[in-house]
Order: structure tokens, then sequence, then C-alpha cells
């Protein structure tokens, strides 16, 4: 069964079940990869529909951090359950250290003088090898705290 075909039976039987936060997030998503779908112009893969759901939790995030600030705990909550929800359809995120010798092994092809300057390539190849299984700060984070080694 596709990603897509899950995400519409659980969105059904949480309409079901009467279960309105599940029923939000699913609906949310699925809106999101129906306009994407429009976009790219055929039927997404279980890859692009994860880059989907990716973009959805990063947004989340942003948000509710924007929530925290504001003192609104009741979307911070809302917020949360459907970060939780939206992240079970994700790809499995590596471990920090993991995520540390992936940094550390795509340095080393730079030669032995690595600097600020490098970073940008250096994420970009990053990001290409854990393809969704690293949020983007986690690896900036990882890469300058390398560099200024």
């Amino acid at each position: 069964m596709s990603l897509y075909d899950d995400l519409t039976l659980r969105r059904e039987a949480a309409r079901r079940s009467h279960d309105s936060a599940t029923l939000d997030a699913l609906q949310m998503i699925l809106s999101a990869a129906k306009n994407e779908q429009i976009t790219m112009g055929h039927v997404l893969s279980d890859e692009e529909l994860q880059a989907v759901i990716g973009r959805q939790v990063k947004q989340l995030k942003d948000a509710r951090n924007d929530f925290v600030a504001g003192g609104r705990n009741d979307l911070i909550t809302k917020t949360d359950q459907e970060i939780s929800l939206l992240e079970q359809f994700l790809p499995q995120q590596l471990s920090e250290d993991a995520l540390t010798n992936i940094v550390s092994e795509v340095m080393g092809t730079f030669g032995e003088t690595v600097s600020a300057k490098d970073a940008g390539q250096i994420m970009g190849k990053v990001m290409a090898r854990v393809k969704g299984q690293a949020d983007g700060n986690r690896v900036r984070e990882i890469v300058n705290r390398l560099i200024s080694k």
C-alpha cells in the first residue's frame, strides 16, 4: 500500500471515530500533497510525499516557536500533536553520532583545511546523502561545530 493510500485510510478512520485532531492533521497533509501533485503534474511517489510531509513538519515547528513566544499554550499543544502524528510517516531520523560521522566523512573530502566558506558545500553534500533523515538545522549545527574545532 502506498503512503498516500495509508494517509487516506487513516483520515477516514479518524473521521469515523470523530478524532478531530488527527483528522485536521491528515487533511492538512493530504491537501498539501494534492497541491504538490498538481504542481508536479504526476502522482507523488512515497519519497516525494515524505518530502511534502517533512516541509509541513518544518512549518509546524516554526509556527510552534512563534506560539511559544506568544504564550499560546493551546496552540502549542495542538501543534505538538500534529507534529508527532506527521513524524510517524517520515523516515527514521539519524542519531547525533551517525550524523556527526557523515558530516566528518564529507568534510574529509575537502582536504585538511576546511573553513567557514566551505560550510554551504558541505551542507549540500550531507543533505543529499541523508535525504530526509536529518533536519537541516541539525546538520548546520554539526557542520559549524566541526569547522570551528
